[in-house]
């Protein structure tokens, strides 16, 4: 009784402490500050150490800024509650340099006039959007999704623009209507800028797909894209899901594609958006042991008949 509830949250090297009153805020502050200093040798720094009121300021965390507010009132009153909950919203400043790199990629798609580099670089220019969108996912990022597939599209319309000064208005295509990531794009039909291969329209998708999702279940923090057992993990959570979720990486990457154009074998172009189209129809599973098809060995499956390949 009577003590001052805490609660802490990190990181890496990034700490989160929160505390329901200013005056027990500073005096963690001035603590922590002893502590490292004595004890762990290590110099906190002031600037980036400080105390804020989640409801004005909010917390800047991870490309986050979480703020506490009324909750949004729904139509099933039992939900209601007259407390402050915490809502997570993306730090707008930080995105500013994500979607900067983004419209950079878009830029090198008119510096080639070769169909296979074009579509590559879309390709690339295509995980980057899905990558930022995913990452934004838990949190309230409606409107910030609008904004990356504005400037992106802005970007692109220049771009376009300048390679195809007379018929750039030809190159605006239905997303649904695109041979790349068909099961992102099914029934979508905003328009986006693509170019003509093999008789397809290979082109850029848009942010504002990738909708809102909240986590039910406390998040695993082993599940990342940058290590074999994190990419496992991702793909058995997403194969329990049904129907294939819409926002998972493409299975071909930008070099299959730009090398596709030159394959004296059966890999051409066709072959691997055929195995886009395949990989959505048997909902992410080899057709042949049922078994889900890893990100890291989705190249490899069995025919129906049991020869691997």
């Amino acid at each position: 009784m009577g003590v001052t509830p805490k609660y802490n949250f990190r990181f890496a090297d990034d700490w989160v402490i929160l505390t329901s009153t200013e005056q027990e805020a500073y005096r963690l502050k001035r603590v922590m500050t002893k502590y490292f200093r004595n004890k762990m040798k290590l110099e906190l720094s002031q600037e980036k150490t400080f105390v804020t009121d989640l409801r004005t300021e909010g917390i800047h965390f991870l490309g986050f800024v979480v703020k506490a507010e009324k909750k949004r009132k729904t139509p099933d009153p039992q939900t209601w509650t007259e407390n402050l909950v915490g809502k997570p919203l993306p730090d707008m400043e930080r995105l500013k340099d994500k979607i900067q790199k983004i419209a950079d990629e878009v830029r090198v798609i008119g510096e080639s006039t070769e169909r296979s580099v074009q579509a590559a670089q879309i390709q690339r220019v295509n995980s980057m959007i899905v990558g930022l969108a995913q990452y934004l996912q838990p949190s309230i990022c409606s409107h910030a999704l609008h904004i990356i597939d504005r400037r992106i599209n802005n970007t692109a319309l220049a771009v376009w623009k300048k390679r195809f000064p007379r018929h750039y208005n030809k190159y605006q295509i239905p997303m649904e209507k695109l041979c790349n990531l068909p099961h992102r794009h099914e029934g979508y039909k905003s328009k986006t800028f693509a170019v003509p291969i093999e008789g397809e329209w290979f082109g850029i998708t848009m942010a504002f797909i990738t909708h809102s999702k909240y986590e039910s279940k406390p998040f695993d923090q082993r599940m990342t894209p940058y290590t074999e057992e994190g990419r496992r993990i991702y793909s058995y959570y997403r194969s329990r899901s049904k129907p294939l979720p819409c926002d998972r990486p493409s299975v071909n990457t930008a070099r299959d594609i730009q090398l596709s154009v030159y394959a004296k074998t059966v890999y051409n172009f066709e072959y691997f958006m055929n195995r886009e189209y395949a990989y959505n129809r048997d909902k992410g599973k080899c057709k042949y042991c049922k078994k889900p098809l890893f990100l890291d060995n989705k190249k490899y499956c069995y025919h129906v008949k049991g020869n691997f390949r």
